[in-house]
């Protein structure tokens, strides 16, 4: 009955159409046409049925703004609730990749370069000093502790106590060398020890450098495995709410992509239900294309934060083979980036021209 949609309609116009508001919207739609037929039941006309069932809703201006305010409500609540996902996932990826980038990478060039100084300084006419390595460990802040000591050509380090310490305070073992300390904190443990044993510049002795070292913890690590697990499920549970609000057919189907495959199956997800031409294999081609650019992506990025340059070496990279120096990296791992982003992109873009020609 054409009376009975456009009130209907007039009540839900500024409510999101979807899936649940549509199944409402019928709902009221039998419930009213029930109204009607039961009032002309009781001897009124068509017209006066019609105006008595709608007056039974009470003022139309006030429940189509509870309407309103109602859907206004729910997709706040569910914006910031993505809002809270979102922050969860990108501070989880950060503390990861800060792990991973320091502890791996950035923190083995620091020793480097505590190393290279030690060695240039050894090798000078300079004397070696608490004070000197007070300097060295001063411009070197993730150094905790530094040792120095000389020992005879071809003897080992261990045999022989160190000449200099600092900090003074710094534990040594029993036999002398820097002892491994337990964790300091929550975030960060200094007991990893690095050692080094190079020709001095009297040929007849050897130079030999211990560090300490600061790195994340254990920990600090859990951390960050505990807000990408959070964010993972939260993600899950906000996108099968999504799910079942479009009512869609298949959801076990939807719920498990999502599980396995998190924002890129939402994104799957999206696509399939702007376009019912979507066919099952070009889903697949797409999920496989998308995961394949990311891990592309991934390892562009990684690349072009590699710590280790040198001007004489390659690195084998996604079978090719990369030379160690700034440019070269820099350039390689931009274009890993770009065909990353052209994976996960362009199934995309095709899909939906093919579906454009078929409409």
């Amino acid at each position: 009955m054409k009376q009975v949609d456009v009130f209907i309609d007039e009540l839900y116009q500024n409510v999101r159409d979807t899936a649940h508001v549509r199944e409402l919207k019928e709902e009221m739609r039998v419930h009213l046409l029930e109204s009607i037929g039961e009032l002309q039941s009781q001897g009124l006309s068509l017209e006066e049925s019609i105006r008595t069932a709608f007056e039974k809703f009470g003022d139309v201006d006030k429940l189509k703004k509870e309407l309103t305010e109602n859907d206004v409500i729910r997709r706040t609540r569910a914006s910031r609730f993505l809002a809270l996902i979102v922050i969860l996932g990108v501070l989880g990826s950060a503390i990861l990749l800060l792990y991973s980038m320091w502890n791996d990478n950035i923190s083995q060039n620091k020793v480097n370069q505590v190393f290279d100084e030690v060695k240039i300084f050894a090798n000078s006419d300079k004397e070696m000093s608490e004070e000197l390595l007070a300097d060295i460990l001063t411009n070197n802040a993730s150094i905790s502790a530094i040792g120095f000591k000389r020992v005879p050509a071809g003897k080992a380090s261990l045999e022989y106590p160190y000449e200099y310490i600092y900090p003074a305070s710094t534990p040594i073992d029993s036999y002398g060398e820097f002892a491994n300390s337990s964790p300091n904190g929550i975030w960060f443990t200094n007991n990893y020890k690095y050692s080094l044993q190079a020709q001095g510049k009297n040929s007849h002795a050897d130079i030999a450098v211990d560090v300490m070292l600061w790195k994340f913890s254990d920990k600090f690590y859990l951390v960050g495995c505990g807000l990408l697990i959070l964010y993972w499920l939260l993600f899950i549970v906000w996108a099968t709410t999504n799910l079942y609000v479009n009512h869609t057919q298949k959801k076990w189907k939807w719920l498990v992509i999502f599980t396995l495959f998190n924002v890129i199956g939402y994104w799957l997800y999206i696509d399939e239900i702007k376009s019912a031409q979507l066919r099952r294999s070009w889903l697949y081609i797409k999920m496989i294309a998308c995961l394949a650019g990311l891990y592309i992506g991934y390892r562009g990025i990684k690349l072009m934060l590699l710590q280790t340059r040198s001007e004489n070496m390659v690195i084998n990279e996604l079978g090719i083979d990369v030379p160690l120096n700034t440019q070269s990296l820099v350039i390689y791992g931009a274009a890993f980036v770009l065909a990353g982003i052209f994976l996960v992109l362009i199934p995309f873009k095709i899909h939906n021209k093919l579906v454009w020609k078929k409409g």
